[in-house]
């Protein structure tokens, strides 16, 4: 069996910083309202969303990465469900994606057979038609999608809060660290936990039920950016119980042991001036709250009464509440401690 060799910036760990990302994007923009762009770039948003006649939207977005795991297979599952997940986030369904996939000559026949069997095995879990793609030749293996997808209702941003609501978080956080707890294991050993090799479609169904007032999902860039986007976006305050912040248990037994990945500190640098911890706040949270997360969950908000039938209807479904929006900000603030 040929395995892949972990890349040393690898998943949503090689991600461009915020920083420079932003300055790339400033003079490159395509302004909302031309070729028919409703949100583009300049929202700071997990997908774009075009117009594309007077009753159909599409909700398109592209992600691809080297490898955090060894096996191809999984690593197949896991880029195609992170880039999936930029749909999801958009309240939308993905209809197709075309497959980025890349690997070196001497292997790349049985390697990219299997990192496409994963792609394969995630495209059918979640009723989206592969339709092409693009291959190319790379010393370090490379997989993603570029997806298009439609809305199943409304469209969701990452913008609109109320003082008021509750905000959840979908799934654990964690994922750097226990992608290299994984690569720890043996070859054939099966996922430490599944929700990593999956996407967000289960909880994405569920929530469409139910009025959402801002969404987005948490990856590169880590929890307090996303946590920040809603902040300043909406002007509101968002207060965060850290202590109900979700995290894979195996993470923390190998944060514990001295075990970091690379970009938390570019991570919390962004909106560092707009955040507040308390005094005593742990170190290995606020290393949690920045680690770049690979294939993250779903991070949204819902007005009181939503939030309540959600959680009395879908109790086991892996929904944390981690706070409440606050009061109004004129810039926006994170407040992490309540």
């Amino acid at each position: 069996m040929i395995n892949v060799r972990p890349a040393r910036s690898a998943g949503c760990s090689g991600k461009v910083s915020v920083f420079d990302l932003r300055k790339l994007l400033k003079d490159s923009l395509t302004l909302n309202g031309q070729h028919g762009v409703m949100i583009g770039a300049g929202d700071h948003d997990d997908a774009a969303v075009v117009d594309i006649s007077e009753q159909d939207m599409g909700v398109l977005t592209v992600d691809f990465m080297h490898s955090p795991v060894r096996s191809p297979y999984y690593f197949g599952r896991l880029a195609s469900a992170h880039a999936l997940n930029d749909i999801y986030a958009m309240g939308a369904v993905p209809s197709f994606g075309l497959v980025i996939l890349g690997g070196p000559a001497s292997e790349r026949g049985v390697l990219l057979r299997e990192i496409m069997r994963g792609v394969s095995d995630i495209a059918a879990e979640d009723g989206m038609s592969i339709s092409g793609g693009h291959t190319l030749s790379t010393e370090d293996p490379i997989c993603g999608l570029a997806a298009f997808g439609r809305p199943a209702s409304n469209i969701w941003n990452n913008s609109g809060c109320d003082p008021g609501d509750w905000i959840f978080i979908s799934k654990p956080i964690g994922s750097a660290l226990l992608l290299q707890e994984q690569n720890a294991l043996d070859d054939d050993a099966p996922p430490i936990d599944v929700r990593l090799f999956s996407s967000c479609r289960k909880e994405a169904s569920i929530l469409r039920d139910f009025q959402i007032s801002s969404a987005t999902d948490v990856s590169g860039f880590g929890l307090r950016y996303q946590l920040g986007l809603i902040a300043t976006k909406s002007l509101v305050t968002v207060d965060v119980d850290m202590d109900m912040i979700p995290i894979y248990g195996e993470s923390v037994k190998a944060f514990e042991r001295g075990q970091r990945v690379g970009a938390v500190c570019e991570n919390g640098d962004f909106f560092g001036p707009i955040t507040d911890f308390p005094g005593d706040t742990p170190l290995m949270m606020t290393y949690f709250v920045d680690e770049p997360q690979t294939n993250g969950p779903l991070l949204f908000t819902m007005p009181d009464e939503a939030a309540r039938s959600l959680i009395e209807l879908h109790p086991d479904a892996g929904f944390t509440c981690i706070g409440r929006i606050g009061p109004p900000s004129g810039c926006g603030v994170v407040n992490f401690g309540i």
